[in-house]
């Protein structure tokens, strides 16, 4: 990740916490299932935030260990999981121990991540037979058809404003997540690799729903750079989903996961285009 992406979400990590929905563990029940087995030694959460998705391994790893090169949200993580180890590190650098991981994690990070580099690096601190996931949730979530459509339009506005405004934004790389799978492929470095859909159940609100958007990165770069017209789409968002979203409802978070299962030394790598 590189430096303007990961100071794009200082200032709002609190924010970020409370309101994103927290990764299932049907996650970690998934990957277990994969390697048959009930526990795991070590897990490693590559861009961990503020720790959402390197708690969840809790009672499935002897350790688990987020790295996080995002200070403000690391700082956080470490408040909330005390008995939880954040190491200041990147996707490229994660200084762990070769061949020392059992489970590589991603949650809605690998998409900062330069593929190439990151996936030697996952190579190298995996055990042979290792899995890498990357999960991704669905934005927006389903719990209102009125406030699903508020927000989507006020995300066309985002993006419409970055354009406009492109040359006095600062540059974040991004790749496609819609080429994820095919980066591991390619890699060489996996036997198996696979897409796998999910969902989770959690209740939200109004605030929890406009919170939800607020914690966009994209958006949280408008904010911070007093781009015009950005505050007043939000004002309108706001309105409706207020209007719209009276109580607690049950939505559904809709997820994504890739898995790549490491190759051993005599494993031939998974062909491209198969699954």
């Amino acid at each position: 990740m590189n430096r303007i992406a990961t100071e794009r979400f200082s200032g709002f990590s609190d924010l970020y916490n409370k309101v994103r929905p927290a990764p299932p563990k049907k996650i970690c029940k998934i990957v277990l299932d994969i390697l048959n087995r009930k526990r795991v030694e070590r897990v490693v959460d590559l861009g961990s935030g503020t720790g959402l998705s390197t708690a969840i391994w809790r009672g499935y790893a002897r350790e688990a260990i987020g790295i996080e090169p995002n200070e403000e949200m690391r700082s956080l993580a470490m408040k909330h999981h005390k008995n939880l180890p954040f190491i200041e590190g990147s996707s490229y650098n994660t200084l762990v121990a070769d061949a020392s991981v059992d489970i590589v994690t991603c949650s809605q990070s690998f998409h900062w991540m330069e593929p190439v580099e990151t996936l030697k690096e996952v190579d190298r601190i995996l055990q042979p037979n290792g899995i890498f996931v990357i999960y991704d949730c669905k934005w927006p979530v389903t719990v209102s058809y009125k406030s699903e459509i508020s927000y989507s339009k006020l995300f066309r506005k985002v993006l419409e404003l970055h354009e406009r405004y492109k040359e006095r934004l600062p540059h974040e790389k991004q790749w496609p997540k819609n080429e994820h799978l095919h980066n591991l492929e390619r890699s060489g470095y996996f036997k198996y690799c696979a897409d796998i859909y999910f969902e989770s159940n959690e209740l939200c609100d109004s605030q929890r729903f406009i919170g939800m958007a607020l914690s966009q990165g994209h958006l949280q770069t408008l904010l911070k750079n007093n781009i015009p017209e950005i505050e007043e789409e939000i004002d309108r968002f706001k309105k409706t989903v207020c209007e719209d979203i009276k109580k607690k409802k049950p939505m559904i978070v809709s997820y994504k996961m890739i898995v790549g299962m490491k190759r051993a030394p005599s494993d031939v790598p998974c062909l491209l285009n198969t699954l």
